[in-house]
């Protein structure tokens, strides 16, 4: 899995990379939360907030575009 942290530096090119309409961004993307989809896959993610993320998952490694490589704990 990967997932990326939400800011208003990269949520354009989410909301175009997952097809979120733009009057939906702030709701789909909220700021300050974490994108979580599989490899391969811009068609499903979740989000979840920082503490649940950090509960969840923890980083293998730095992958491109910003996002990052998990694994469940």
């Amino acid at each position: 899995m990967k997932a990326i942290y939400i800011t208003p530096a990269n949520v354009d090119m989410l909301a175009s990379r997952f097809a979120v309409e733009k009057e939906d961004v702030e709701e789909v993307l909220p700021d300050g939360y974490y994108l979580i989809t599989d490899f391969g896959n811009d068609e499903k993610f979740d989000t979840l907030t920082p503490g649940l993320f950090d509960a969840t998952f923890r980083k293998v490694a730095d992958i491109q575009n910003g996002f990052i490589s998990i694994e469940r704990i």
